[in-house]
């Protein structure tokens, strides 16, 4: 018999304690002559009745020529075993001519299962609602319980120091299951596996270039970037900004001089794994654009005229998220892009420069005050 106790379920809800079944059932026949019957339990109490009832077992019960004792309870387990076998139920007749005994005896051991993954959510140690490639520790009471678990589809199990613990699929398409099979029984844990659905800013700081007043409105700020949701874990995953062509400069950014820039390839720092950490961290990602000149022609030379001023533009990129193992090379492609978002670049006529991305913004004018989502910002150094 194996039970969990209560345990998250794939709705993000408390499922109560959880049990496979055994039906105990006792029989006797007087013969020609009659008998009395009698019961020894041993840990009987470690089991819960289902519906409320139990079993008729008296300690002694006479059974009389040619009748027959009959009682059956079905039974879900309320208590780990302290040891294999240690559930046991003997049951003695004794024919009242002869003084002929015969004896029969079952017993049981009431496995208790856990499925503890790595990473606590609240504090709550069991939950089957598991991040792809979330590692979750497999173990049960009693311990030297001959306890076999099978991995379903795209997961997979590993031995480490005499534990057994289970990876969750890379993708949630598999079949996300796992087995735990013990004499005979077999309990199947259905799990909820998660992947990755959207990357926010945790928080935003704003930084300045130190570029001196009146030549450039060169402006950033460090995102400290999470994948959500952050009730499961993603610790086993890679995640990188996938490299995009994406295009669309306008006006001041249309200026060859910014033709490297135009859109989110590798020369801007895409298509890097960044293995996540802890509540799901990604990485700290700076959102700037610090090299800006005025005094600029359209094809990027610099203009006699010191006052030629600024020219209003935009520039977008477009940055799509995606997956794949953890240690991921530069070579190994995403399996799986799971969002996508933008970071924008915007220059006013009067040289303010601003840069959003992901609901956060940062701006500077042409001056030494920087603004972070509207308010002034104490200066940061780059």
């Amino acid at each position: 018999m194996i039970f969990e106790e209560a345990y998250l379920d794939s709705e993000y809800g408390v499922k109560a304690k959880r049990s496979t079944r055994a039906r105990l059932t006792v029989c006797a026949y007087g013969g020609t002559h009659g008998g009395s019957l009698t019961f020894s339990t041993q840990n009987l109490g470690k089991l819960s009745a289902v519906g409320g009832g139990t079993i008729n077992l008296p300690a002694t019960t006479n059974i009389a020529p040619q009748e027959s004792f009959f009682s059956t309870c079905v039974y879900e387990a309320g208590t780990a075993s302290g040891s294999l076998n240690d559930i046991k139920v003997l049951g003695t007749f004794t024919e009242n001519e002869t003084g002929m005994q015969s004896d029969s005896n079952g017993s049981l051991t009431a496995v208790k299962l856990e499925f503890t993954p790595d990473y606590l959510i609240d504090n709550y140690t069991h939950r089957h609602r598991v991040g792809v490639r979330e590692t979750a520790k497999c173990s049960w009471m009693p311990s030297d319980a001959a306890v076999i678990c099978e991995a379903g589809t795209g997961g997979r199990l590993n031995l480490i120091d005499g534990e057994w613990y289970y990876v969750a699929p890379l993708m949630a398409g598999a079949s996300p299951y796992l087995t735990a099979v013990c004499q005979g029984t077999r309990y199947l844990l259905a799990l909820d596996v998660v992947e990755p659905q959207s990357v926010v800013a945790k928080s935003a700081d704003a930084f300045d270039y130190g570029i001196p007043p009146n030549a450039a409105g060169g402006a950033g700020m460090d995102l400290e970037l999470v994948i959500l949701p952050t009730n499961v874990s993603f610790m086993g995953i890679a995640v990188q900004e996938v490299p995009s062509d994406y295009k669309d400069p306008q006006g001041y950014f249309a200026n060859s001089y910014f033709d490297f820039a135009w859109s989110h390839t590798t020369n801007m720092k895409a298509g890097v794994w960044h293995d996540i950490h802890a509540h799901n961290y990604f990485m700290n990602d700076y959102a700037e654009m610090g090299d800006r000149l005025p005094c600029m022609t359209m094809s990027g030379e610099v203009a006699e005229d010191d006052t030629y001023g600024w020219i209003a533009g935009t520039m977008n990129w477009f940055i799509p998220a995606g997956w794949n193992e953890t240690g991921s090379g530069e070579t190994d492609a995403p399996v799986k892009q799971f969002c996508a978002y933008w970071q924008r670049f915007k220059m006013a006529s009067d040289g303010t420069l601003e840069v959003e991305k992901l609901a956060n913004v940062v701006q500077r004018k042409t001056n030494t005050v920087v603004r972070l989502n509207g308010e002034i910002v104490p200066l940061r150094p780059r």
